[in-house]
């Protein structure tokens, strides 16, 4: 059996420059760690890897891929991120309209905003509204609203007959007799057969179902309404037709 050939020994270059490199057999410069011409390592034994031109170019190509890569994706999060945000969905929908404003009718439940009227204004407001729920039979929700109407009436400077009318009403709904009549007497100070003390009165007899009472104000009212139409109180003109209904009702 013939003995193994050895291998070949590379030069070991010159001691003041340095070793051969065992890949490409330059000679290096003194103390390097990798060979200046291939990258090979010189610390390493024959066998060990080489780390050539080449392949420090392909690791730098794939370095600034994966730089790219992560650029572009901390981009897209931070995009994506303001975007949700801004409340848009993220994608080609863009942003999202804004909601239409919401319409309500003006015989809705919302509570007229009183804060935009004059003190009367405010007042009449929550009378008609007391009298629309009540005729609508929803008591509860009339009776809600007579505190307050009762309050802004009270400030008012002045209670003029038509306001003392809407009062008497008012507390009619309630069922407060008493400042119902107080009412009455206020209106019947200037008239003594004021149409719409009579209507007060009428009102207040057929509740307590008091029909003798009831019979002669219906005919004070039918004897006194010429003569007081004529005059044309204000508060007449403004309830026209409740007082001509009121007539109409008495004379069948």
């Amino acid at each position: 059996m013939s003995p193994k050939p050895s291998r070949k020994p590379k030069p070991a270059g010159n001691p003041a420059t340095g070793a051969a490199c065992r890949s490409c057999g330059v000679v290096t410069v003194a103390g390097a760690v990798f060979c200046h011409a291939c990258g090979a390592s010189l610390t390493e034994g024959e066998g060990g890897s080489r780390w050539t031109g080449r392949t420090f170019a392909i690791l730098a190509v794939v370095a600034v891929v994966v730089s790219v890569g992560v650029f572009a994706l901390a981009t897209y999060m931070k995009q994506k991120s303001a975007t949700v945000s801004a409340g848009m969905p993220p994608g080609p929908l863009g942003p999202v309209a804004p909601p239409a404003p919401v319409f309500v009718p003006p015989n809705s439940n919302t509570p007229p905003d009183l804060s935009k009227m004059t003190p009367r204004e405010a007042a009449d407001r929550l009378f008609n509204r007391i009298m629309r729920t009540s005729e609508q039979g929803k008591t509860d929700e009339a009776l809600r609203f007579v505190p307050m109407a009762v309050q802004a009436y009270g400030g008012l400077p002045v209670l003029d007959d038509d306001a003392r009318y809407h009062l008497g009403l008012i507390h009619g709904i309630a069922g407060d007799r008493e400042n119902g009549l107080r009412h009455i007497a206020a209106l019947k100070q200037a008239a003594p057969n004021h149409l719409l003390a009579l209507m007060l009165e009428h009102a207040i007899a057929e509740k307590s179902g008091d029909r003798a009472a009831d019979s002669k104000i219906v005919a004070a009212f039918a004897a006194a309404y010429v003569a007081e139409m004529a005059t044309g109180r204000p508060e007449y003109m403004a309830h026209r037709n409740t007082i001509d209904q009121f007539l109409a009702a008495t004379l069948k």
